[in-house]
């Protein structure tokens, strides 16, 4: 199911089904559109499932279109979409009402892909290779990351400056522009386990984390 809530009250506003095995990827700025990401059938010749991110009408539940790949997510203008194709290691442009390829570029790292909210910078991957910065327009590699953290587990600060990387029992804050790690937060001990770190959001002028 894809809910909606109004943020101020908590009540339900709607709900659609669809189908959507590993649930929401992206939500368009706009909130118009949903990219959700569903397995194909098995491909015994090649030892995999395929994969596939299917672009839904937020509203209706309609299914608009499908690609094969891993991983998206929505320009800040909500007009393209940008999809990881990690057979091909490419990250390739769609235009979303259309469904048209614009443009792709090639990628040494893998797995899901994250727009800064600026629309300057477009991050991917994650784990042991690291995070990947890259420029939007151009697709030209900026920085690598050291940290290990998968990206579904990362965050743009709103003013592009920072990335948050959630790495277990720690938040690590690293700076885009040089690469460099700025601050790590401890989630410290209880009396049974440590606190672990899970997602987080910056606040609007980008000066706290929650």
């Amino acid at each position: 199911r894809v809910i909606q809530w109004d943020a101020g009250t908590g009540r339900v506003l709607h709900t659609v089904e669809v189908r959507a095995r590993y649930g929401i990827r992206s939500v368009s700025p706009d909130l118009r559109w949903v990219c959700v990401r569903n397995d194909g059938d098995w491909d015994a010749a090649k030892g995999y499932w395929e994969e596939f991110t299917r672009l839904v009408e937020a509203e209706s539940g309609r299914l608009v279109r499908e690609w094969p790949g891993d991983g998206c997510t929505f320009t800040p203008d909500s007009q393209r979409l940008v999809m990881m194709d990690t057979k091909a290691a490419e990250a390739v442009f769609f235009d979303v009402e259309s469904g048209k390829r614009i443009k792709s570029w090639k990628t040494t790292s893998s797995g899901s892909i994250m727009y800064s909210p600026d629309g300057r910078w477009v991050a991917i991957g994650g784990g042991e290779a690291g995070v990947s910065i890259h420029e939007a327009e151009t697709g030209k590699q900026i920085q690598r990351l050291g940290t290990k953290a998968w990206l579904r587990y990362v965050t743009f600060s709103p003013d592009g400056r920072w990335l948050a990387a959630m790495a277990g029992t720690k938040m690590e804050l690293w700076e885009v522009a040089t690469g460099l790690q700025g601050r790590t937060i401890e989630g410290g001990a209880s009396d049974t386990s440590a606190l672990k770190f899970n997602s987080a959001v910056f606040t609007p002028d980008s000066r706290y984390i929650i």
